[in-house]
């Protein structure tokens, strides 16, 4: 009998979908907040904050400068960059912010050099969070530097387009806001919502969507990056607002630094927002590994969950097994393994034609790790005692599992060890087994022996065992009645006992 492939979940209530939906969730956030403090995000965001004093500075002064070239020397849009600015860094001074502003001044002095030097300076803190990113997204490869510094170039146009989006936006917005017949009476909530809160969020989400997409050196999903922005977006929104009314409430900053009070808390601001970034990043790398997370805890941590962990088993990898169905037969390819979630599952194996037993698998067993994990063929057999409800994993997700999780990879290496010594123990009884019938045998055509003549020395040299080793099967074979040993020679042979023997065990 076949197994039911691909057998479809139970239908499930609305809450009851809400709980599980609900608690992949919960397995995801544990799984991003456990790898934000490994892979260090705090020292990586330290990194980023550093790379940005050298890289957004010169980053807002290009801005600038396009925008002079794009508007001319207009004050009113100098202003809007300007507003825009301080709406990605609450707490900028408006000395710096009149510094930033010279534009002819500015372009005068650098030049084309100096625009080239500035472009450079400004792709620094994209390749700061390439480099976090291969970390968080566990990649094996890194890109070639040249290309690397390409794409960070390349990051620099696309967060022109989108602020210069941004500024012509907001420049509109201040022209309808000279309008007031047009709004009447929504004037203020219009300006208030639309122009201060919700258009910097979408520009924002729109171009961390960009970068969640494109800096990672693994590939990622559009809807992924984009549920990531929308997170970042809405967690900064929040911090900001936080980090406003912290900044002006119970900080003294002034007082240690002076002067140089606006850069401290530019960089604490950066460091900030690095943080979000980075535990966004880490909510898509644990999203594209939840089943890996799932299997983690099926293998290493059920606990009360039990029952819960088994459905999105069943619902992600289920097959329904009928009584007596062969799984896998001994000598088949081994592409999977399999976690038992209902029911019963038989392992035997055979020596000639002896069958044996070698265990019999509960709820919470798994089985058939070894041939997935080297592609070998199966040294067994698996059949369903009952009806079961097994969780089929194939062969490159169980490796992906083993190389990603250092936990499982031990549990993997005791249980491999653990199984291995039970394994030789069968087989040893199966040899003893099998030595015993070829004595058999061997006794119903040699009997009665001839004087001088050593069953145990021409076994031996039948089977490749020691003559010990026969002496031992030779008094297992008294104990059952099938012969008799005297002064260490054979003195009897019993015939009917012999055929018993071995028509139980060739015929069952």
């Amino acid at each position: 009998m076949a197994p039911l492939q691909n057998s479809s979940a139970p239908p499930a209530s609305l809450l009851h979908r809400v709980r599980l939906i609900s608690a992949a969730t919960g397995d995801i956030l544990l799984d991003s907040l456990k790898n934000y403090l490994i892979n260090g995000n705090t020292n990586q965001a330290a990194a980023i904050a550093l790379y940005a004093i050298l890289s957004i500075l010169p980053l807002f002064i290009l801005t600038l400068l396009m925008a002079g070239q794009f508007f001319g020397s207009n004050p009113q849009i100098q202003r809007e960059i300007i507003d825009g600015i301080r709406m990605l860094h609450p707490y900028f001074s408006g000395e710096l912010l009149s510094q930033l502003g010279r534009i002819d001044e500015k372009r005068r002095v650098l030049g084309w050099a100096g625009i080239i030097t500035l472009v450079w300076f400004s792709a620094m803190i994209f390749s700061a969070i390439e480099t976090a990113f291969t970390i968080i997204f566990r990649s094996k490869s890194y890109r070639n530097y040249i290309v690397s510094k390409l794409l960070a170039i390349a990051m620099i146009p696309a967060g022109w387009a989108l602020g210069m989006a941004s500024v012509g936006v907001t420049y509109l917005a201040t022209i309808l806001v000279r309008q007031p017949m047009i709004f009447k009476g929504h004037l203020l909530i219009i300006q208030g919502f639309l122009f201060r809160y919700l258009i910097p969020f979408l520009v924002t989400a729109a171009f961390f969507t960009i970068v969640y997409k494109v800096i990672p050196p693994v590939r990622v999903r559009l809807a992924e990056a984009l549920a990531a922005s929308v997170v970042f977006s809405a967690l900064m929104e929040a911090a900001k607002q936080f980090f406003t009314w912290y900044v002006s409430n119970y900080t003294r900053y002034h007082v240690i630094f002076g002067s140089l009070e606006t850069v401290v808390i530019l960089v604490i601001w950066v460091f900030y927002m690095a943080l979000i970034l980075l535990f966004c990043a880490e909510l898509i790398s644990s999203y594209q590994r939840r089943d890996m997370i799932l299997l983690e805890r099926a293998l290493l941590k059920p606990g009360r969950n039990r029952e819960k962990i088994d459905e999105r088993l069943f619902r992600k990898f289920g097959r329904v097994y009928p009584k007596d169905a062969y799984i896998f037969r001994e000598g088949d390819p081994g592409r999977e393994m399999y976690y038992v979630l209902s029911g019963h599952v038989r392992l035997e194996k055979r020596a000639g034609q002896v069958k044996k037993v070698l265990a019999e698998l509960p709820q919470g067993s798994y089985f058939g790790e070894m041939a997935a994990l080297i592609d070998a063929p199966r040294t067994a057999s698996a059949i369903a005692s009952d009806v079961a409800h097994l969780a089929v994993i194939d062969g490159d997700t169980f490796r992906h599992l083993i190389r990603e999780s250092g936990e499982v990879s031990l549990f993997m290496l005791q249980e491999f060890s653990r199984r291995i010594k039970n394994t030789n123990a069968v087989l040893e009884e199966l040899t003893r087994e099998w030595i015993g019938l070829m004595a058999i045998l061997y006794f119903l055509k040699e009997w009665p022996l001839k004087p001088g003549q050593d069953p145990a020395e021409e076994l031996a040299e039948y089977t490749g065992k020691e003559p010990a080793d026969i002496q031992e099967v030779l008094k297992g074979l008294r104990d059952e009645g099938v012969l008799a040993i005297h002064n260490g020679r054979v003195s009897a042979f019993v015939k009917e006992r012999a055929w018993h023997l071995l028509s139980r065990h060739v015929f069952g």
